[in-house]
């Protein structure tokens, strides 16, 4: 009997301490299509609206010429979409591989800003919709 109410106090401190569980979750997706990898995460309140997007676009050049080129064109404009609120975004290259990751905090950001960063999804469904949609569309999502 000891040993219960040990382990039922402890279910309770530890559920005290947790909350009851996270109030947040986190939907990952990935595609890939020849050599344009995408992998998306989105973070929901507890109601599974969205309120993050995090974009990391990866792509393999066919030549160091082309990836030095594209990596001038985009990152020559990511000042400018870091100044947007509520966005944060970065540029690399590695190898051949050039990877732009765009993060978007949806309560901060407008629809027609989260359009200028190139993000066309809607996301004014829920979770569970957006990783329904992106599984039908070829993703693998987690």
């Amino acid at each position: 009997m000891k040993k219960i109410c040990s382990l039922f106090l402890a279910i309770i401190c530890l559920t005290v301490v947790t909350g009851c569980g996270s109030s947040k979750n986190q939907i990952t997706c990935t595609s890939t299509q020849d050599d344009l990898k995408v992998v998306a995460t989105i973070t929901t309140d507890k109601d599974d609206k969205i309120t993050n997007v995090k974009m990391d676009t990866s792509i393999t050049a066919p030549s160091k010429e082309e990836l030095d080129s594209t990596y001038e064109i985009l990152n020559s404009s990511v000042d400018e979409m870091n100044k947007i609120k509520g966005a944060k975004v970065n540029v690399s290259k590695k190898n051949l591989t050039l990877t732009m990751t765009i993060q978007a905090d949806l309560k901060a950001i407008s629809d027609e800003d989260l359009e200028s960063l190139g993000i066309s999804e809607d996301f004014n469904v829920t979770g569970t919709e957006f990783k329904k949609n992106a599984e039908e569309n070829g993703a693998t999502c987690k």
